[in-house]
């Protein structure tokens, strides 16, 4: 079990702390609001509040804060369409905000809402990463694209199957779109119109979602937020099925791993172009921040880019001479047969540190994370599996030459909980997803 982790400091910097993963908490996100001068039929101080107890039978509510015992309870879910949700601590301070690392997971089907807090494990549970990668399976929610980009961003996962509540209803309900003029609307709007019921959004919306263990408030809310989404989608499907119209949820999925292979195909078109000529750069970058936009590239243009692309070239040890950190003056005057070796410009790179380029070798041997932890100390005393994964990061940053496998490393990298959100960025630009 893991211990209780103080968090007075932390809070104590920041103004206040809130959960943003409802849309009206996305600072920048399109949130729709009622058409300009319209009122609601009902008052929502008149609506009683959302409880999943009262849908009989009752889902159980399961929270777990371990591993393992994740991986088990995911197993349990039934059907293709889960409710989902996500719950972090989010801090307001001047001259800005700060996301913290998802905390809670949150799925439900009909008879179970599973309340899963990653924070307090060591690895993300990888039947959970199985499902939220799962396109075979619907994962239900509001502004749940962002939802989506947050778990990349944490943990390098690259959600499939994610379908908007409110474009749902735009398709399944005429009235909702003459109300909403977009598809994507807060959670509890959405509640509000299908269930007739109101989200509890009081303190315990603001609460410290890193506590351990949750509080009983916590889990009754957090429980409500994913259950919601699928007695909302159920409340479509019958409204729908009274339209005579045919919900296709394979046309509102979003698929982020697509996405990440469109941008990628788009940033090495921008790179592409500025070493040209800087005005025939592609019209779909932003020439400011040399980032495309997950909705930005589209057409025939922004086609699946050659795997073997790399942000950086990359030359494939054949022999431990290979491992050598080379100098400028031995890369730029070597006779190589290599094409690779040809296009690797004059550099001086960083002396990599031995005990890294040793954790290299070990990872290139198919040695385990916990493996390499012992041999590189002992096995009584090993070394922690985030140390192992810098190692081998910081191998490769400091000789460009070193060869791997992308995907290995995303693989290895995600053995610890926080090694993607450490190393995310330098990988993201050797992936081609991130300008140099």
């Amino acid at each position: 079990m893991p211990s209780t982790r103080p968090r007075s400091r932390i809070q104590a910097k920041s103004t206040s702390t809130a959960r943003d993963s409802d849309t009206e908490n996305y600072p920048g996100s399109t949130t729709e609001a009622a058409s300009v001068g319209e009122t609601a039929s009902v008052s929502t101080a008149r609506l009683p509040l959302y409880s999943y107890e009262d849908y009989k039978p009752s889902p159980a509510v399961v929270y777990t804060p371990d591993e393992e015992e994740a991986n088990e309870l995911v197993q349990c879910l039934r059907g293709s369409v889960v409710g989902f949700d996500l719950e972090w601590v989010f801090h307001f301070r001047r001259g800005g905000s700060i996301n913290r690392r998802t905390a809670l997971v949150q799925l439900s089907d009909a008879h179970m809402i599973l309340l899963i807090q990653v924070n307090s494990m060591k690895k993300f549970p990888h039947k959970l990463k199985e499902l939220i990668e799962n396109k075979a399976i619907t994962k239900l929610g509001a502004n749940i694209k962002q939802d989506g980009w947050k778990l990349f961003r944490d943990f390098g996962i690259l959600a499939k199957g994610l379908v908007e509540l409110g474009a749902l209803a735009r398709e399944a309900d005429p009235s909702f779109s003459k109300k909403y003029r977009r598809s994507v609307v807060s959670l509890a709007r959405v509640v509000e119109k299908y269930t007739g019921k109101t989200l509890d959004k009081g303190p315990v919306r603001t609460s410290n979602w890193e506590n351990y263990p949750l509080t009983q408030a916590q889990k009754f809310y957090a429980a409500n937020d994913a259950h919601c989404a699928l007695m909302v989608y159920n409340r479509l499907t019958d409204i729908a099925t009274q339209h005579g119209i045919t919900l296709n949820l394979e046309a509102y999925c979003a698929d982020l791993a697509e996405e990440y292979q469109t941008k990628i195909a788009a940033t090495a078109r921008k790179a592409a172009a500025s070493s040209i000529d800087t005005s025939s750069a592609d019209p779909t970058v932003s020439p400011d921040d040399g980032l495309l936009s997950t909705t930005e590239a589209s057409g025939p243009a922004a086609t699946k880019p050659d795997p073997r692309f790399y942000a950086r070239p990359l030359v494939y040890a054949t022999n431990a001479d290979a491992l050598t950190t080379p100098t400028a003056s031995a890369s730029s005057s070597a006779s190589s047969t290599n094409g690779c070796d040809k296009i690797v410009a004059p550099q001086q790179y960083e002396q990599a540190h031995p005990q890294h380029i040793r954790a290299y070798k070990l990872w290139q041997d198919n040695c385990s994370l916990s493996e390499i932890c012992a041999k590189l100390r002992s096995k009584d005393n090993p070394l922690a599996h985030s140390t192992v994964i810098s190692y081998v990061v910081a191998a490769l940053q400091s000789n460009p030459k070193l060869s791997f496998d992308m995907d290995r490393l995303k693989s290895f990298v995600q053995l610890e909980i926080g090694s993607w959100e450490r190393h995310r960025d330098w990988i993201l630009r050797q992936d081609g997803y991130l300008l140099q």
